[in-house]
């Protein structure tokens, strides 16, 4: 699959920002004007300014972009209530998990929390199996800082088989690079990105926001629009205190019969 030729990618951003801060043009793939330290402080502003417009920072109300959460797959294993997420996997993976359409059992596993699936499994529950109809998902630690914080999903009752489950989560970019140059979000966004990368050089040169910042809020604002017309778009609406996945654990108190089967 070709890349539309309007595509901005990370050597275009290199390019763009050694000009602003005075390194001249150059190649970041393979540079012959720009030393070894100019080519880190570019690549730092670029990334900076990369992880500025994911996390859409100086737009006028909180966004989150319709590229960064995706659907996947995950696999159950038979007999393990608990399975690692996949290391991309902001944590988020809404409130239900849909089976594969080759599956025969094809009622969504709802999301309830932590503490309800422990309910469940405590006592005599623990030895209960079939297809997955309930999930929460949970941080874990990691390992004394060496690598960064996954999550991890825990089912009950406890997959008997293997289950392939779809399921849309927020997803934890990459680094851009010479061997991965685009960006998330593709051609419509390049330009906002680069002005955030040089809002980004602007503030590293003279410790202030100036033309570049005003410059980069107006190019996300545009974005921003285009991104909520994008088709398809998930909407959340309001996800405060009174979310289901807040209040359906707490209507299912045990020995609670849901949908013809009896929990725990």
């Amino acid at each position: 699959m070709a890349e539309s030729g309007l595509s901005l990618g990370y050597a275009d951003f290199c390019t763009e920002t050694g000009y602003y801060l005075g390194y001249g043009r150059d190649s970041i793939a393979a540079p012959t004007k720009w030393s070894a330290d100019e080519q880190t402080d570019i690549d730092r502003v670029v990334q900076d300014g990369y992880r500025q417009f994911l996390a859409a920072q100086g737009g006028e109300r909180p966004h989150e972009w319709s590229f960064l959460r995706i659907i996947t797959s995950l696999d159950t294993a038979a007999g393990t209530y608990n399975q690692t997420l996949p290391d991309n996997c902001g944590g988020d993976i809404g409130d239900e998990l849909y089976f594969d359409v080759t599956e025969s059992y094809s009622a969504p596993a709802r999301k309830v929390s932590v503490e309800t699936i422990l309910e469940f499994r405590s006592g005599q529950s623990t030895a209960a199996t079939g297809a997955p109809k309930f999930f929460a998902t949970r941080m874990l630690t990691g390992a004394a800082g060496a690598t960064g914080q996954r999550y991890e999903v825990i089912f009950y009752p406890t997959p008997d088989a293997i289950y392939t489950m779809h399921f849309r989560h927020t997803i934890l970019s990459a680094n851009l690079t010479v061997a991965a140059p685009y960006p998330l979000g593709g051609m419509r966004h390049g330009a906002t990105i680069q002005a955030s990368c040089l809002a980004v050089a602007e503030l590293r040169m003279n410790d202030e926001k100036g033309p570049r910042w005003a410059d980069y809020v107006r190019q996300l604002e545009g974005s921003v629009r285009v991104d909520e017309r994008t088709p398809g778009r998930l909407w959340l609406g309001y996800v405060g205190g009174n979310r289901r996945a807040d209040l359906w654990p707490r209507a299912i108190p045990p020995q609670t019969t849901y949908n013809g089967s009896t929990y725990p």
